[in-house]
């Protein structure tokens, strides 16, 4: 049996990592499959203070914890071909984030790419070291997993991609043993990665008058709460300082306890500018009964097809949008909001179940010859 090898580069904790690490663990267990887990020694750690994760992150000869460069291209290239050179040659080897070249040269191994954004690899002037770097993976994998539809759909029409792209099965996972609905408090939660294509910042700026707003409607009693980090933590920190927000009721700062904040969650803001499918946080928030509110744009209906309580706003959202959609919560009588927590977990943990996308891996890996 030929050996599988997912290595995860990032120096942080995000829904790919998670979702691949979950993937690892039941591949290994639930499969029998000789697969190994490479993961930077920060994305471990913080892993481990994730719930769940103590168990599936014990110490094993199939778990490799490495010093991967912290986001360095090359320092990552060079622990992974070290790495590589001390492992029996002819395998096959997974980049579920950056792929690093030459790997099927040196060691004769098979390579699979998975592309985790929602929007399409950037070839602007600002990143374009990570788009060309992207196109280059997809065209020497031997296999590139694809998480959003829309970008399946344009892959498949790039020459030499079209045969070997293929659509990640269930888009997302949740275990309902580990996201459970808690005892709902008025939390209105945004939980994720503070990043340019999150949209954090604009919400932020929306605070100030969407806060006015619910007074002037008579809404009392809650809070906001932003857990998360990332590129625009600095900028978000620096709004939240000023004059206008001393009033609101609004929390900012990494949670290592998701599952705790999603749990109190009555509402749930996803508000991704290209896509939110598949959202494993929007995922997670829903199975622990929250009320999305999610921006429609590119897929994000597949994420809420049959969910019975949701509501859009537009990409371009403002304070009144954000608003209007609170409100059909809020003007809800507590039991209909009990309903809407109740049924919106039962449905949400039926639909993103585990299991899918390991059979979808394992499938892949064994038409590659594993």
């Amino acid at each position: 049996m030929s050996s599988i090898y997912i290595i995860l580069n990032t120096a942080g904790v995000g829904g790919a990592e998670k979702r691949f690490t979950d993937n690892w663990h039941q591949l290994l267990h639930d499969f029998d499959m000789d697969i190994h887990l490479v993961i930077d020694v920060q994305t471990h750690s913080g892993l481990l203070r994730q719930v769940g994760y103590s168990e599936k992150l014990q110490a094993s000869d199939h778990l490799h914890v490495l010093d991967l460069g912290g986001g360095r291209f090359r320092d990552y290239c060079k622990a992974v071909n070290a790495f590589l050179s001390t492992r029996p040659k002819s395998g096959i080897v997974h980049f579920p984030m950056s792929a690093v070249p030459g790997i099927r040269r040196r060691f004769g191994h098979k390579v699979v790419v998975s592309w985790v954004n929602s929007a399409m690899p950037p070839l602007n002037r600002a990143r374009w070291k990570l788009g060309v770097g992207a196109w280059l993976g997809f065209w020497s994998a031997d296999k590139v997993d694809v998480l959003n539809p829309e970008n399946l759909r344009k892959l498949s029409k790039v020459p030499g991609l079209s045969r070997k792209v293929s659509l990640t099965a269930g888009g997302t996972q949740v275990d309902s043993k580990l996201y459970r609905m808690g005892e709902k408090s008025m939390d209105f939660v945004f939980l994720g990665r503070v990043e340019p294509e999150k949209q954090c910042l604009r919400f932020v700026r929306c605070l100030p008058e969407l806060h006015q707003r619910l007074i002037q409607a008579g809404h009392a009693g809650y809070r906001f709460r932003i857990c998360g980090s990332g590129s625009d933590a600095s900028a978000l920190k620096l709004l939240l300082s000023q004059d206008e927000y001393r009033e609101i009721p609004v929390e900012f700062g990494y949670s290592s306890n998701p599952d705790e904040v999603l749990g109190m969650a009555s509402v749930y803001f996803s508000l991704q500018r290209t896509s939110n499918y598949p959202s494993k946080a929007l995922a997670e928030a829903m199975v622990c009964g929250a009320f999305p509110i999610l921006t429609q744009v590119g897929e994000s209906e597949l994420m809420v097809k049959n969910c019975p309580y949701y509501a859009f706003v537009p990409s371009a959202f403002t304070a009144a949008d954000l608003f209007d959609s609170l409100s059909e919560y809020l003007n809800m009588s507590p039991d209909i909001q009990r309903d809407i927590a109740l049924k919106n977990s039962q449905y949400a943990a039926a639909r993103f179940a585990p299991g899918q996308q390991a059979a979808y891996f394992a499938d892949i890996y064994r038409k590659l010859g594993c």
